[in-house]
């Protein structure tokens, strides 16, 4: 851990780890600045610290004003008790809570009429993606007659393609049939007339290069089996390819530009980005482009997960007596409250990260259309907890189970499986890596270390 990294200012005596006390509570990390686990540090809380983060003046009783937990109370003081039983240190766990956040104020509670209270079994946290359109991907290139390139040098008119509506490329313009790359629409929109757009292709034959600069003319989004497109007219201006210059004309035909970079079979190949307009002052410009609104609501289910310390005032009295007076029970039939509390409270960290990283939904109803349909919590009876008539033996909510990191990344497509084939380090850099970092990079997050998981 570095010397120099920034600690919060949170009760003014934060030190790092290796300089503190081993027995204290991980209350920090900046994984937000280094966006690694690996290179993050972890800071540890001392009672000045912990006065400030979980104690509050702002009550009174009969005696005046006294200082008290806040609602994490019972999540310190297992955390401080397990440490001063002498626990192992489990440092995933302290690496966990040390961003533990109270997220009780998320929790949603229904009102039900003629009952009591139900709380739902997730909270619903607003979340923006980030917009993903800084390139197109050509499906076609056209000629004017809505020809493409199928070889070589032999070109092909698909009837549907020619009965497009509201366009209408004369000769010598060429058609980009266009499908977005990321979850951007298809609309026409993007396309103003006047604009420019770049295709970045490779030629069919030798793989060569080419860098093509057209001039948007017009736009008209459409729908093809199912699938959305954008034909765009444009005119040719210039572009740079297998070397040298692309001279003054595009068009089809035997070792042509537009021919070799046509894949055989497709009709077209490649990228397009849009470029800026070449407008003047003196001229008009009033054109909209389109503005996504990407926030949605993402439901986070949790769980709530026990784990207890108990023993009787017999239990005590009696593991007391028979450690103080039988030497081979003293020895090798029990352990002491303090090692016991420590390999319990272990076992349970072990238990909580396990379903951290791993844990899966508790079966297909967990779901926002159906988990009415999971099982229903009821609150104890009577027998158990004093509680009052109006909760006792109540359905409060229905039970699901946390999610872990790992289905979370498999849901939202973050895992990878080749299933047994050799991994592919390009495409897997290419197609998913690079997508994570201008993701990161796109919100103003640190993208120079990736963590990933291989198994």
């Amino acid at each position: 851990m570095s010397a120099d990294a920034t600690i919060p200012a949170v009760g003014g005596s934060t030190v790092f780890k290796e300089n503190n006390d081993p027995t204290s509570t991980a209350i920090w990390n900046n994984y937000d600045t280094c966006g690694t686990m690996t290179r993050a540090d972890v800071g540890l809380a001392e009672s000045g610290d912990l006065d400030a983060i979980f104690t509050a003046t702002d009550s009174t009783n009969e005696m005046g004003a006294f200082d008290r937990y806040r609602d994490m109370e019972s999540l310190l003081v297992t955390q401080m008790e397990l440490k001063a039983c002498g626990g192992r240190q489990y440092g995933m766990y302290d690496w966990l809570m040390s961003s533990a956040k109270s997220m009780g104020k998320g929790i949603t509670k229904r009102n039900v009429s003629g009952g009591v209270s139900e709380i739902e079994p997730f909270i619903l946290a607003a979340q923006k993606d980030v917009i993903k359109d800084d390139y197109w991907l050509v499906d076609k290139i056209m000629n004017h007659a809505f020809d493409y390139e199928t070889s070589a040098s032999t070109s092909s008119l698909n009837a549907s393609l020619g009965t497009i509506a509201n366009i209408s490329p004369v000769s010598g313009q060429f058609v980009i049939r266009l499908k977005p790359s990321g979850n951007n629409p298809a609309v026409a929109g993007y396309f103003k007339s006047g604009l420019t757009i770049n295709l970045f292709s490779k030629a069919a034959d030798a793989g060569a290069g080419y860098r093509i600069q057209f001039k948007v003319d017009e736009a008209v989004a459409h729908t093809l089996a199912s699938v959305d497109y954008v034909d765009v007219v444009v005119d040719y201006q210039s572009g740079w390819g297998a070397g040298a210059d692309t001279g003054a004309t595009f068009a089809f035909g035997d070792a042509t530009v537009a021919s070799k970079i046509g894949a055989p079979g497709t009709g077209g190949t490649g990228v397009v980005t849009i470029g800026a307009n070449n407008i003047n002052d003196f001229e008009s410009w009033c054109e909209n482009r389109p503005a996504l609104n990407t926030l949605k609501h993402v439901p986070f289910w949790y769980q709530t997960s026990r784990h207890s310390l108990c023993v009787s005032e017999f239990y005590k009295e009696w593991l007391e007596r028979m450690l103080r007076t039988n030497a081979f029970f003293n020895k090798f039939g029990d352990v002491t409250l303090a090692e016991r509390n420590a390999q319990l409270g272990l076992q349970f960290q072990k238990e909580w990260v396990n379903s951290f990283f791993w844990g899966q939904p508790i079966s297909d109803k967990q779901k926002l259309a159906t988990y009415k349909e999971l099982g229903v919590i009821n609150s104890v009876d009577s027998s158990v907890f004093a509680a009052g008539s109006d909760i006792e033996s109540a359905a409060i909510g229905y039970r699901a189970n946390a999610l872990g990191i790992y289905r979370q990344l498999a849901d939202c497509g973050r895992v990878v499986d080749k299933a047994g084939v050799a991994l592919d380090l390009s495409d897997f850099l290419e197609g998913n890596i690079f997508d994570l970092v201008r993701s990161r990079k796109d919100q103003g997050k640190v993208a120079d270390s990736i963590d990933l998981l291989h198994q």
